[in-house]
Parts: C-alpha cells; structure tokens; sequence
C-alpha cells in the first residue's frame, strides 16, 4: 500500500505544480504579485505573404457577390498591406448595407484613423463601443483616448509634451489583491491589448505612443513589475528618439532596481522583437477577421496544459514500471 500512496501523491503533487505556474513580478515596493502574465508580444509588422494571399482569394469585381463578411476580411487585410484607401472604400460600402454590425462598424473607424480622418473615425469607434461595449475586455476606451489626443495635437502641435494621452491618475499606492488593485491590472491589460493592435500599423517615430507607453511604464512600475516597466520605458524610446518625453530619464532611474532583482535586458527584444519576427498563429487564415481580434478558439495557455499533461502522463507510467517492478 505504501508504494501506491506514494505514487498518487507524486502524481498529485506533479499536477499541482503545473496548475501554479505564476511569473515573478516585483513592483518598485518590492512587493511580489503572482497573478500577472506579463505584457504581450508587441510585433512591428503583419505577415504581408499571408495577407496578401486572403486578397488574392477574393473576386472583387462584383461585392454584391461576396459574403459581407469574407469582403470584410479583404478590407483588413488590404489595410495591413497598407492599402488604407482601398480599405476605407470597402468598409464605407459594407458600413451602407450593415450598419449596426460591430466589427465593420469598428473596422471602419480605425480605416477613417488610418487615413488621417480623425473626427469620422472617433465617431464610429464611438459607435462600436456603444454596440458591444464588451470588445476587447472593454478597452476600446483606450483606442477614443488616443483619437481624442490626436484631436488636441491638431490644435496644439506641442500638446503631447505637456499632457498625458490616457491621463489615468493611477499613481497613487494600493494594495495588492484589493479591488483597487484589480482595476488598475485590468486598466494595464486593456493598455497593452490596444498597443499589441496598434503598434504594427506605427512607425518607428511616433510621439504619441510614446506617451501612452511612458504611463503604462508607470503603471507597471508602481503596481506590479519593474521588469515589464523597463520594457514599456525602452519602447517609449524607441518610438521617441529624441527623448523629448524623458524616457531615458526613467530607464536611468529604474536600473537600480532592475539591476537589485536580477532582471535581464534581454526582456525587452523577448516583449519587442525585430520587425519580421511573428508567432506560427499568426501565419494561419483566419476568419472573419477584425483589428485586435482573437481567433476565439485559441485559449490561453494551450501550450503548457499539453506540456502538464505529456509529463504527467511520462510520470505515471514511471509510478506504474516502478510498482511492477517491486511486486516481482
């Protein structure tokens, strides 16, 4: 008996293990909160081949003859090619036949901001988080914040060096695991959701995604981890080569405790790769596509739940040749 309830407490032990994988992150504090993934892969382009080849597939002659929402597919992916006219042109036409569907709603107006039409393209952000407020874990937020600056920098050209993009006064400390806390990681999850779908349409210049980038840095640094911190500061950099902002400044100011814990500066190509540089997912048709959308049968995680189960697998046929072999 002893050997089998050892076995079982082995394997139970195995599975535990794999159920708890948490990340060390550590805030300026000191303080160590387990319950954060991390920022996400922050690529600089699309798969062009693959885009291109979903446009190809399509007989564009006659709309009228294609499923809205495979028409729909084509204008994202025409935009991705950067073929932005073209895009807003379909997504005008379908916006006429389906005005109350979410995602061409939306669609449209990130074509209106990628061809510089910021008032119409606010408008129907507006619109598509009024129709399904729950998009993207609610951050949709974040992309009416960066529309509502752009409108502010066209009246002031200095306008993003003496205010904050989001203005989100977070700074001020919570407690960890407090409802207050919760907020503020959901507010930094939505942030870097937005940036993920923004950041491969942005050229290597561009101010006003420093500044977001700069707040979320803060964020992360007060709150939760000064490894992601680093991270959102160095790609503030990045983006504000002259450091007008002072993005220098807080990677300066943050090495000492960067440095304290151990982290490695290779965090930040790992989080911000060269362009070119895409996930296997990310080369694969999807369908009905929409900016910032998920295939929905991805879960999160997938990965290491076929690692854990392959090892506990292994594991109990080890138990299993280690019994047999004390019962001879």
């Amino acid at each position: 008996m002893k050997p089998t309830f050892f076995a079982v407490l082995i394997l139970m032990s195995s599975v535990k293990a794999f159920a708890c994988l948490n990340e060390y992150n550590v805030n300026a504090r000191g303080q160590v909160y387990e319950r954060y993934e991390g920022l996400p892969i922050f690529y600089r382009t699309f798969d062009l081949a693959h885009s291109q080849k979903i446009v190809d597939q399509i007989d564009l002659t006659d709309p009228d003859d294609i499923d809205f929402k495979d028409f729909s597919d084509v204008g994202v992916h025409l935009a991705r090619l950067g073929k932005y006219k073209e895009a807003l042109d379909i997504f005008i036409w379908l916006n006429d036949k389906h005005k109350d569907e979410y995602r061409i709603v939306s669609n449209l107006g990130t074509l209106y901001e990628l061809n510089g039409q910021i008032d119409s393209a606010y408008k129907y952000i507006e619109k598509g988080l009024k129709l399904n407020p729950d998009s993207h874990m609610g951050s949709e937020w974040v992309h009416l914040s960066i529309l509502e600056a752009k409108k502010n920098i066209e009246k002031d050209g200095d306008w993003l060096l003496k205010n904050q993009v989001l203005n989100l006064n977070l700074t001020d400390t919570v407690g960890l695991y407090t409802k207050a806390h919760d907020k503020i990681m959901l507010t930094i999850w939505q942030i870097g959701h937005q940036l993920e779908e923004r950041v491969p349409f942005t050229p290597d210049s561009d101010l006003l995604l420093a500044n977001v980038l700069l707040e979320l840095g803060e964020l992360l640094e007060i709150h939760v981890s000064i490894e992601n911190a680093y991270v959102a500061y160095k790609m503030a950099a990045h983006y504000d080569k002259e450091n007008k902002l002072g993005a220098k400044e807080k990677i300066d100011n943050l090495m000492p405790l960067f440095e304290k814990y151990g982290f490695k500066k290779s965090v930040f190509e790992e989080h911000f790769p060269p362009k070119g540089a895409y996930l296997q997912e990310q080369k694969d048709a999807r369908q009905h596509e929409e900016f910032g959308q998920k295939p929905e049968d991805e879960p999160i995680g997938t990965l290491y739940y076929f690692v854990a189960a392959a090892c506990i697998v292994v594991l109990f046929g080890l138990v299993l040749f280690i019994l047999k072999k004390r019962g001879n």
